[in-house]
Formats: structure tokens, sequence, C-alpha cells
């Protein structure tokens, strides 16, 4: 996958990072992460909240061990098309207010 697009869409360093990996592992413990990637635990672990946050990473539990997953790349349109709502909602926001100045 093209990182460029990513970073694009308003993906950090780490985000991509993290999501490319789980997109080629399918699903993966953070110490997997943080071997292959070098990064900090604490740096996986709040890329991937921000990942769920934004509906691209999510978890399941086995054997009492949390793995997470990325979600399907068409999950990307999802959030694309959530981010254009609220870019939306804040334009009408703005010419509404200029309206009334």
């Amino acid at each position: 996958m093209d990182t460029k697009i990513l970073y694009d869409i308003g993906l950090t360093k780490s985000e991509i990072e993290v999501y490319l990996a789980l997109l080629k592992s399918g699903s993966s413990k953070v110490g997997h992460l943080v071997k292959e990637l070098s990064l900090h635990r604490s740096r996986i672990y709040e890329a991937i909240n921000r990942l769920a946050d934004k509906g691209l990473v999510s978890n399941v539990i086995r054997n009492n061990v949390k793995y997470f997953e990325s979600a399907d790349p068409e999950n990307l349109l999802s959030y694309l098309e959530e981010k254009k709502e609220h870019l939306n909602e804040a334009e009408r926001s703005i010419l509404m207010r200029q309206r009334t100045i």
C-alpha cells in the first residue's frame, strides 16, 4: 500500500507503520510489533488507540492475550467519508457565522 496516501488522509508515521504491520501479519500482540517495528511499546499503544478511534484497528482476546488486527482497507473509505462530513459541518458552521456578521 502506498504510504503517501495514508499520510495524505492524516495518519501519522507511527500509525502507518503499525497499520501496515498489522495488515501484513493479520493479527499480532504488541510485543511482536515492538520487535518488528523497533518502536517503543508506548508509541505502539498510542498509535493503536488512535487507529482504533478511526476504526482502522480492533482487538480480540485469545487465551487471555490481547491481539490487534487491522481493519479491512475498505474501512479507509469509511474513515475518509467521516472526515469529509466533519469538514462539511465545519464549513457550514463558518458560512453561518459569516452570514450573521
